[in-house]
């Protein structure tokens, strides 16, 4: 599930003959510096609509096309500048135009300041099991879940952390993650509902997903406006207009037959500056079975291109694909396989953690991939090879997020908020 470990791997196909990196068990250090080689242009997020402008990180997968992608340098050692202990299984943490870090874990969302320091803390009353988003006003939003109930609410707080207004949202078994749309309307995937909230707590529509799917990964914005969201059923993504209407649906088995059965796609999608959808799904049933397919959609909802990476490290993909700044597709599977893709659906390399249950990625300005696992945090450079690893004591339990300064902050599994950085 996306909050226990998200992942997100770049298209690989080890049967290619795609370039490993392997790291070394049983301890972490710089195998070498990162990459700073100038970087070719990218598409930074329109900070100017929905999301809070110059905020590094202000909401899962940094922008509301899921990019997961920084446009600064990030973190060149190992060095860890400071960690703070929260309890409970944090979220992955955002990060405002102010340097202040949302972190939520258990029943409480933190707001912390410099070097980790405690500035205020939200108790929400029920379980806060997803990532915050920041608004282009400061608003701070954050979903918070009753499981004795199975409701959701949304709580829209001010910068200090006050509550602005709240709103239940739906009912739901799953946590819901919020994604600020160019709008400035919040998005939630709420099990088997897609909802539209606007910036005063009213809901502007809602959209019943088709008969058997259901989600629990975050919906997607692309650059024209449409809502894209993943389904672990038949259809496995969905496209809906900004006013609520389908647009379109895509199925995988329509394209892959070994998916005869059904494909589950669990991580979201990220959506290209063209438009392109990308997806992930992927099978695990011995040598000859056992692949991770990375789907390329065009925006009319028509397959682009595909590309597996296969046997023997080939395994559903828990995560989502994260956007480098040459257009390439990274993508990590259950098995801790990283691999890359380029726009055109090449194989470009492809690196082994030798670690099952990695998080989703996050990538820097220079093309270098930062991605957790149950044993250590990893920076791999932009050809494949590791740069450098970190040891991170019970696992990295949210993916990475990466600070203005290029210092890359990640949760783990008991508790506890680490920052690398310079």
């Amino acid at each position: 599930m996306w909050w226990l470990a998200p992942l997100v791997v770049t298209a690989l196909e080890l049967a290619c003959g795609g370039r490993t990196g392997l790291l070394v068990l049983g301890g972490g250090g710089d195998a070498g510096a990162l990459d700073s080689s100038p970087p070719p242009p990218l598409h930074t997020c329109p900070y100017s609509t929905g999301s809070q402008k110059g905020a590094p990180w202000p909401m899962t997968g940094r922008c509301w096309n899921h990019s997961a992608r920084a446009d600064v340098a990030a973190a060149p050692s190992s060095n860890e500048a400071w960690t703070r202990s929260l309890g409970g299984a944090p979220s992955s943490a955002v990060i405002g135009a102010d340097g202040t870090l949302y972190v939520g874990t258990g029943t409480h969302l933190f707001a912390l300041g410099a070097r980790g320091s405690i500035q205020w803390t939200f108790d929400a009353g029920g379980q806060v099991g997803a990532s915050a988003a920041i608004a282009e006003d400061g608003t701070v939003y954050v979903a918070q879940q009753d499981p004795s109930r199975a409701t959701i609410q949304l709580d829209a707080l001010e910068p200090t952390g006050a509550v602005r207004w709240a709103i239940a949202v739906s009912n739901t078994n799953q946590p819901a993650l919020p994604v600020i749309g160019p709008n400035g309307d919040v998005y939630l995937g709420l099990g088997a509902v897609l909802e539209a909230i606007g910036p005063g707590g009213v809901v502007a529509w809602q959209y019943q997903y088709p008969p058997n799917g259901t989600t629990d990964s975050s919906p997607v914005v692309g650059p024209d406006g449409t809502i894209y969201a993943t389904l672990s059923g038949e259809p496995n993504l969905v496209a809906v207009d900004p006013t609520g209407k389908p647009k379109w649906q895509f199925d995988v088995k329509s394209v892959d037959a070994r998916y005869v059965l059904g494909a589950d796609v669990e991580g979201s999608p990220a959506v290209g500056a063209d438009g392109t959808v990308y997806i992930a799904s992927g099978m695990h049933d011995g040598p000859a079975a056992s692949f991770t397919t990375v789907f390329a959609v065009d925006p009319a909802g028509h397959l682009r291109w595909k590309r597996d990476f296969g046997s023997p490290n080939g395994d559903i993909c828990l995560a989502s694909p994260a956007l480098g700044p040459d257009g390439s597709v990274v993508v990590v599977n259950i098995q801790g396989t990283v691999g890359s893709v380029t726009a055109a659906g090449a194989l470009a390399w492809t690196f082994e953690t030798h670690d099952i249950g990695a998080s989703s990625p996050a990538i820097d300005v220079s093309g270098n991939v930062f991605v957790g696992t149950q044993r250590a945090l990893y920076a791999i450079r932009p050809g494949g090879a590791l740069a450098w690893s970190l040891p991170v004591k019970a696992g990295v339990s949210g993916a990475p997020a990466i600070g203005a300064g290029g210092d890359v902050v990640v949760s783990s599994s008991d508790g506890v908020v680490h920052a690398i950085g310079p």
